[in-house]
């Protein structure tokens, strides 16, 4: 602390001794901050509502999550029958390509 800008032993500055003053008031500031606002109690109370807040924010986040998750065994389960159901068509598909010409072929016969 001082008066910058004095000299020892002689009087200080007028903007030395202003900041001095400003110097002495913001450490008022902060000693009445401390002793009013943050108390313990408020500083207690400030990180309960915190926790609170964030359970509740987890909690929302964990139940997105699990429709998230249900959703998506239900899209797995969705490609796992339209892979089977594309399976059961290729092999169909052909077969019906095949019972066509034996009608074909026994139409032709049974005409001729």
């Amino acid at each position: 602390m001082g008066y910058s800008g004095g000299k020892f032993n002689n009087e200080p500055t007028e903007e030395g001794a202003l900041k001095d003053r400003i110097e002495k008031l913001e450490r008022l500031v902060v000693r009445q901050l401390q002793a009013r606002v943050l108390t313990r109690e408020n500083v207690e109370l400030l990180v309960k509502m915190v926790n609170e807040e964030l359970q509740t924010a987890a909690s929302g986040l964990r139940d997105r999550l699990e429709i998230i998750d249900t959703e998506l065994r239900d899209v797995r389960a969705s490609v796992v029958s339209l892979k089977r159901l594309n399976n059961k068509a290729t092999r169909v598909i052909p077969a019906k390509a095949g019972i066509q010409k034996v009608r074909t072929v026994d139409s032709v016969l049974s005409t001729g």
